[in-house]
C-alpha cells in the first residue's frame, strides 16, 4: 500500500453505508482526488471536524483502486470560522466548492486552481460587506473560467469580429461572449451595459485586493451574476445546486432577458 501526504480543501462529501463518507478533495499536489473516510459519521469520530466542506486540511491517504483512496489522518490548517458563522458566506462557500468540483478533472494537478480557491476563501472569510462578498464570488467564477479555458469573449463581437464599442452589449451565453447590436439577435442572450462589461473584464484579470477596493452598484453586480448563471447552466447543461442559496442577494433584481 502506498501512502501519500497532501494539503487539500474538502469540496464535497457523500454518505457511504452506515458510518462512512466519500470526500472529494482539491489538493495542491495531486489535483482533485476522492477518499473514503471510514467511521467519520460516528459521533466520536476524530476525523470529522477536519473533513468538513470548505476546510483546508493536511491529509494522509492510502492509494486505492479505481481512483478511490482512503483517508487515514487529517488535521485542519484553516477552518475559515467567519464563513461558518455567517449563513450568506457559508452559502457562497458551498457554491465555490460546487463549481470547482464541476470544472476540475480528477487526478489532474493544477496548483493555480488550488491557490485561487485558497485565496478566495481567505478573502471571503475576512469580507465585511455583502457587496464585497458578491464581487468576490463573481471574480472567482471568471478567474476559474479563465484558468479552465472557458472565459467568455469580452472584447470583440463573436458574430462579425469587430471590436465592441456600443454603450449596450448582448452577452450570448450559447456562443460564450459578446455580440454587437448590429448582428442578428439570438434567443440565448442577455443585455449588458458598458459598465458591466468593464467590471467583468476587471474581475477576470485583477487581484481580489484590487477588486475589494472598488465600490460597485449592487444592480450591476446582480446583472453580472445572472448573466454568468445563464452561462454556467448552458456550459454544463445543469443548474448549480447551490445557486438556490444565493437567490436572495437582491430580490428586486430585474430580468436581463433582451
Amino acid at each position: 500500500m502506498a501512502f501519500y501526504r497532501t494539503t487539500g480543501i474538502i469540496l464535497r462529501k457523500i454518505n457511504l453505508q452506515d458510518h462512512h463518507k466519500i470526500a472529494t478533495i482539491l489538493t495542491r499536489e495531486r489535483g482533485k482526488v476522492k477518499g473514503v473516510c471510514r467511521g467519520v459519521r460516528k459521533i466520536k469520530s476524530k476525523l470529522a471536524p477536519h473533513l468538513e466542506v470548505g476546510v483546508l486540511s493536511e491529509l494522509i491517504l492510502v492509494e486505492g483502486k479505481k481512483d478511490l483512496d482512503t483517508i487515514t489522518a487529517a488535521k485542519s490548517v484553516e477552518v475559515f470560522k467567519n464563513i461558518r458563522a455567517d449563513l450568506k458566506k457559508a452559502s457562497f462557500l458551498y457554491y465555490l466548492c460546487e463549481i470547482v468540483d464541476l470544472l476540475t478533472p480528477d487526478q489532474h494537478q493544477d496548483e493555480a486552481v488550488f491557490n485561487l480557491m485558497v485565496e478566495a476563501l481567505t478573502h471571503l472569510n475576512k469580507a465585511d460587506k455583502k457587496d464585497k462578498e458578491l464581487s468576490l464570488l463573481l471574480s472567482f467564477k471568471l478567474k476559474l473560467l479563465n484558468l479552465m479555458g472557458y472565459l467568455p469573449e469580452f472584447y470583440v463581437c463573436l458574430s462579425c469580429g469587430q471590436a465592441v464599442t456600443e454603450k449596450e452589449h448582448r452577452f450570448s451565453y450559447s456562443r460564450g461572449g459578446l455580440v454587437c447590436l448590429n448582428c442578428p439577435k439570438e434567443s440565448q442572450e442577455v443585455l449588458l451595459n458598458s459598465s458591466e462589461v468593464k467590471i467583468m473584464r476587471f474581475f477576470s484579470r485583477d487581484s481580489f485586493d484590487q477588486i475589494n477596493a472598488l465600490n460597485l452598484a449592487s444592480y450591476n453586480l446582480e446583472r453580472i451574476k445572472t448573466s454568468l448563471d445563464y452561462y454556467f447552466q448552458y456550459l454544463f447543461s445543469k443548474k448549480i445546486k447551490s445557486t438556490g442559496f444565493l437567490q436572495d442577494t437582491n430580490p428586486k433584481t430585474q430580468s436581463l432577458k433582451g
